[in-house]
C-alpha cells in the first residue's frame, strides 16, 4: 500500500521536473558517467546541432582544447564534474564550441541529482556573449575617458579604467576584489555609504564630493556619481568621477582673499574670474568642453524702485539660491555685477546646455510658485561654449554670452514679459 501511495507523487514530480527541463530559458544537460544522456530544446539552439549530435558525446566535444586561463579544458571539466558528483555544486564561466566550431562565452552550474537511484550531473548553461560584449564595450568606451569609471559589486572593486588608475596611483590588478572603501578617507566613509544606500533605494542621485587616498598617501578630492547596474548578471554599482583637487585647492586659496560676495555668498567678480581662468586651464589640458552662462536678473531696478532695496536684496539672494540648486558644486557660480551673474559649468557640452536652461527655468518657477514673495523672478540667459580645441579667453566667452543674453532680454521686452 505504501508503494502504491508514493508512486503517483513520484510521477507528478518527474512530470514537473520534465516541464521545467524542457521549457527553461537556459540550455540544460544531463550527464552520466561523463557523457550527455539528455538535453532540452534550448541546448540544440544554443549549440546549433541536432539531439543525436549531442547525446552520447562527452563535454570535450563542445570545449576548445584550452580555456582562457591556459588550463586544459578536458582535465578542468572532469575535476568540476567530480566535485559536483561529490556534492559540491560548481558555478563558473566557460568557453564553449558550437557544433560548427564557433566559440561563445557561457556561465555553467553543475549540481548532482538522483533519478531512479542513479546519480547524474544536472548542467545549466547560459550564453553570456551579449553580456561579455557589453563589458568589452564598457572597457573600450572608458579606456580614454578623462573620467574615472569603476564597478563595485558586493562592496568590492570589479573594474576600474585607466583614468581611475592614474588618479589613485593603483593598478586595476591591485584593486580587484578589494574593499571599495579602502580608498575613501575614514571621515568620508559614512557619507559615501549614505549616498550608496539612497541610490539603492531609488532616491534621486546628485554628484557628491568625497576625498580619496592615493597609493602615495596623498589626499585627492573627487566629484562622483553612482548608479545601479547589472554586472555579470548580478546587481552592482557603476561609479564615475572627475578629479576636482585643483579646484578645491584654488578655492581654499581664494577664501583667504576677498572673493566672496557678501550678500549672496557667491563668488564676486574677482573670485569668479580667478577661478574660471584656472578651470579653463584644466579644461584645455583635459580636452573637455565647458559652458559659460551669463545671466541677468530681469527688472531689479523696478523691484528696488517699487518695493525698496531690501526687497531687491531678497531677489538677489533668491537668484543665488536658484543658481546653487540648478548647477553643481563643481561649477563656478559668481555675482559679477549688480544684477549680473555668471556660471562656468565644467565638464558640460552644447548638448547639455538646453537641459541646464530647462532646469534653471523649473527652479525659477518653483521659487515663484512656492515662496511667499511680492514679486516674481525672471532671468535672461546667454550661453557660450568653451571649446578646448579652439581656446578662447574668459573675457571673449563673457562677451559672447553677454551678447546672447541681451538678445533674449530684447525679445522679452518686445513681448512685455517683465517690467523695467
Amino acid at each position: 500500500m505504501k508503494d502504491k501511495a508514493e508512486k503517483p507523487k513520484l510521477s507528478e514530480s518527474e512530470s514537473r521536473y520534465k516541464a521545467l527541463f524542457e521549457y527553461a530559458n537556459d540550455a540544460i544537460f544531463l550527464v552520466k558517467d561523463g557523457v550527455f544522456v539528455d538535453c532540452n530544446t534550448k541546448t540544440l539552439n544554443m549549440f546549433a546541432c541536432a539531439r543525436d549530435e549531442i547525446i552520447g558525446q562527452t563535454p570535450d566535444r563542445f570545449s576548445p582544447l584550452f580555456q582562457p586561463d591556459g588550463s586544459a579544458s578536458a582535465e578542468k571539466a572532469r575535476k568540476k564534474i567530480q566535485a559536483a558528483l561529490h556534492g559540491r555544486p560548481q558555478f563558473f564561466e566557460w568557453k564553449h564550441l558550437r557544433y560548427d566550431g564557433a566559440l561563445f562565452d557561457a556561465e555553467v552550474s553543475l549540481n548532482r541529482v538522483e533519478i531512479d537511484n542513479g546519480k547524474f550531473i544536472h548542467a545549466i548553461v547560459r550564453d553570456i556573449t551579449e553580456r561579455r560584449q557589453a563589458e568589452e564595450l564598457l572597457k573600450t568606451l572608458t579606456h580614454n575617458l578623462p573620467v574615472g569609471v569603476y564597478i563595485v559589486q558586493t562592496g568590492r572593486f570589479k573594474f576600474v579604467n585607466p583614468y581611475f588608475e592614474r588618479i589613485t596611483g593603483y593598478k586595476e590588478s591591485e584593486l580587484l576584489d578589494k574593499d571599495a572603501m579602502i580608498l575613501v578617507i575614514p571621515d568620508d566613509r559614512n557619507l559615501t555609504r549614505e549616498h550608496v544606500l539612497e541610490m539603492l533605494k531609488g532616491e534621486k542621485m546628485l554628484a557628491y564630493e568625497v576625498r580619496v587616498l592615493r597609493k602615495t598617501g596623498e589626499t585627492r578630492w573627487i566629484l562622483q556619481s553612482i548608479t545601479s547596474i547589472q554586472f555579470k548578471g548580478k546587481p552592482a554599482v557603476l561609479g564615475s568621477f572627475v578629479d576636482i583637487t585643483e579646484k578645491k585647492q584654488m578655492e581654499e586659496k581664494l577664501h583667504t582673499m576677498s572673493i566672496i560676495d557678501e550678500l549672496t555668498q557667491l563668488y564676486n567678480r574677482r573670485g569668479f574670474f580667478t577661478l574660471a581662468a584656472q578651470q579653463m586651464k584644466i579644461s584645455s589640458r583635459n580636452k573637455r568642453e565647458m559652458l559659460l552662462f551669463f545671466i541677468d536678473l530681469d527688472g531689479l531696478k523696478w523691484i528696488n524702485d517699487t518695493f525698496g532695496h531690501q526687497e531687491g536684496d531678497l531677489a538677489l539672494v533668491g537668484t543665488a539660491n536658484i543658481l546653487r540648486e540648478t548647477f553643481r558644486d563643481a561649477d563656478v557660480i559668481g555675482r559679477i555685477g549688480g544684477d549680473e551673474f555668471a556660471i562656468l559649468a565644467v565638464g558640460t557640452s552644447e548638448m547639455t546646455g538646453a537641459l541646464l536652461e530647462k532646469r534653471l527655468q523649473e527652479h525659477i518657477d518653483l521659487y515663484n510658485n512656492e515662496i511667499d514673495i511680492i514679486h516674481k523672478l525672471s532671468m535672461s540667459v546667454g550661453v557660450a561654449i568653451y571649446n578646448p580645441e579652439c581656446p578662447s579667453t574668459i573675457d571673449e566667452l563673457m562677451s559672447k554670452a553677454d551678447t546672447l543674453m541681451y538678445e533674449e532680454k530684447k525679445r522679452k521686452r518686445s513681448r512685455q514679459e517683465f517690467t523695467r
